[in-house]
């Protein structure tokens, strides 16, 4: 194989603000176009072949650095009122854990999270989905709800839910194409995200 796969072109315009432009590859906005998945699946292949005598090299290079990572891990604790938060990651999961800890009363942060409470594992929320990305997770200031969001598709829009800390359950509502982060009110009652409009730009 030795030229790479080329995208096909057809004709189409696009006219924003008086200015007409010529864009031959706007088809390809469409994920459905079996087109589309043809073309990458060429240049997936085409990249396999160009690059197959790199193969013990890529293999080596991962080891090194697998080598080098500390898998099972736990982020430095960051106290917001009676509670520790945390991040832990394990060995052999891809995403990471969110937890927090009870002061016990000393001020001083905990040695490990042995009795750490499950905010958010994002290993859980992943399964069953090709793709997961968590745009933000953030506790309410009295400590009784997670707002957080996620992405299924990788198309980086949101879907916003709340979660009961004393239940661990999430609630039934939840709000569909959020954008990145999202904040909550001082007294716990408002959640505040960004919406997206149709070029995808964060507009409220």
């Amino acid at each position: 194989m030795s030229n790479p796969p080329i995208a096909p072109t057809e004709e189409h315009t696009r006219d924003l603000h008086g200015t007409t432009t010529a864009d031959p590859w706007y088809w390809m906005r469409s994920v459905d176009d079996p087109r589309l998945r043809a073309l990458v699946e060429a240049e997936n292949a085409y990249t396999e072949a160009v690059t197959a005598s790199q193969e013990g090299l890529r293999a080596t290079l991962f080891g090194e650095i697998k080598a080098r990572v500390q898998e099972t891990d736990l982020s430095v604790p960051a106290r917001r009122g009676p509670w520790w938060y945390q991040t832990r990651t394990e060995e052999g999961r891809a995403y990471p854990i969110h937890v927090r800890v009870a002061d016990d009363g000393t001020g001083q942060p905990p040695e490990g999270d042995a009795d750490a409470q499950v905010l958010l594992d994002e290993n859980v929320v992943a399964e069953g989905h090709d793709y997961s990305q968590v745009g933000g997770a953030a506790v309410s200031p009295d400590g009784s709800l997670l707002a957080w969001s996620v992405d299924h598709t990788g198309d980086e829009t949101y879907t916003l839910h709340l979660r009961d800390l004393d239940t661990g359950a999430d609630r039934a509502e939840i709000v569909e194409g959020t954008s990145y982060g999202l904040a909550w009110s001082a007294d716990s009652t408002w959640v505040f995200y960004t919406t997206m409009d149709a070029t995808r730009r964060p507009d409220r």
